[in-house]
């Protein structure tokens, strides 16, 4: 193997990395790291950050663990093929988690103010 053959796996699991610094910055109770999320918003800010945090971190494991697969997967187009499509399905499965995690978390109604 040759070094352009590490180019693209570590491409892979590099782009885990702002996935662990959001999810890390979430699990401390900042809403305030993702856009349109204000803390107040939300009847239980902190259930919800810690639920993003654990998404986002298995997000960051799949793409690592995605990036270890294509090394192992090497130039063969069918082990390429066994990584990437399930790593494809699983993390945007965990996109759609995130989206209905933020759709059913209970919003104040009103003017915000409790």
């Amino acid at each position: 193997m040759d070094w352009a053959s590490f180019v693209v796996p570590s491409v892979v699991a590099i782009t885990g990395m702002p996935a662990f610094l959001l999810a890390g910055m979430l699990r401390r109770g900042n809403l305030g790291a993702l856009p349109r999320l204000v803390a107040r918003g939300y009847v239980r800010p902190e259930a919800l950050a810690r639920r993003l945090s654990y998404l986002l971190m298995l997000v960051g494991f799949s793409l690592v663990a995605g990036g270890a697969g294509l090394l192992w997967a090497g130039s063969d187009e069918a082990r390429t093929m066994a990584v990437a499509v399930p790593l494809v399905v699983l993390v945007n499965a965990l996109a759609i988690a995130m989206i209905v995690t933020v759709m059913r978390a209970g919003r104040h109604h009103g003017t915000g103010r409790q």
